[in-house]
């Protein structure tokens, strides 16, 4: 914990975590609470189908002013599905929001969507900008294997022109995406067309998220998380 007030601990279990005993709770209390510690617990991954926190997590984000997280297991054999990952990577988003002074700055989530594989086709959907929204638009594929994603991703703008994505696309090997910024994106109805070569057991998931104005407040807008005392399957 240390000795800085204020702080955050983001706690990450390695699946199901022991249960928290009475006395467990008063030793983190006397150690947190003087030091206004804050503790989110985030249980990963929960081989639960509907995961809920072992006995003593609810009272320890409570106690601190926080949520819990819990994400479950999911996958075949050894290998994880992307949607694990993509469930974990929005908890922690989600977790940070609830600390960052200008959170409502943040990119807001406009659009996400799952495609499952073991097609070979073309996934394609729509999304609506808003004139909310500051002219900043990110649309992200995430996938499990760089070869899940074949060579098409085409956006189309309100006007019905294709957007040239070939110079705009970049890779972060580091959580498994694919990227395309579009700056000063028009509002209106987008959509887009992705190759899909993702296993049966697999998906690609498209997320789309775009700056927001400095009016608008996270009151009326936020982005869509596994908050509170709720778990993602």
């Amino acid at each position: 914990v240390g000795s800085t007030a204020g702080g955050v601990i983001i706690l990450i279990s390695s699946g199901s975590p022991f249960p928290l005993t009475p006395v467990d709770l008063q030793e983190l209390r006397s150690l947190v609470q003087p030091r206004q510690v804050q503790v989110v617990p985030v249980l990963y991954p929960m081989t639960a189908k509907s995961p809920t926190p072992s006995m003593g997590i609810d009272q320890l984000a409570h106690m601190t002013g926080t949520r819990w997280y819990a994400i479950a297991d999911e996958g075949i054999g050894y290998e994880s599905k992307v949607s694990m990952m993509v469930a974990l990577m929005q908890a922690l988003y989600s977790a940070l929001r609830i600390f960052l002074p200008t959170a409502d700055s943040l990119p807001l989530l406009v659009h996400q969507r799952e495609f499952p594989g073991g097609i070979g086709s073309i996934s394609q959907g729509e999304f609506v900008l808003d004139g909310t929204l500051g002219g900043e638009m990110r649309f992200s594929i995430t996938y499990y294997n760089l070869g899940h994603v074949g060579n098409l991703i085409v956006l189309i703008d309100p006007h019905g022109q294709n957007v040239d994505t070939t110079n705009l696309q970049e890779e972060d090997d580091d959580v498994n995406m694919i990227f395309v910024t579009v700056k000063n994106a028009m509002p209106g109805r987008w959509r887009y067309k992705v190759g899909n070569r993702a296993d049966s057991h697999q998906s690609l998931y498209i997320h789309v998220v775009a700056t927001p104005s400095s009016n608008i407040s996270n009151q009326h807008r936020g982005i869509s998380s596994l908050s509170g005392s709720h778990y993602s399957t």
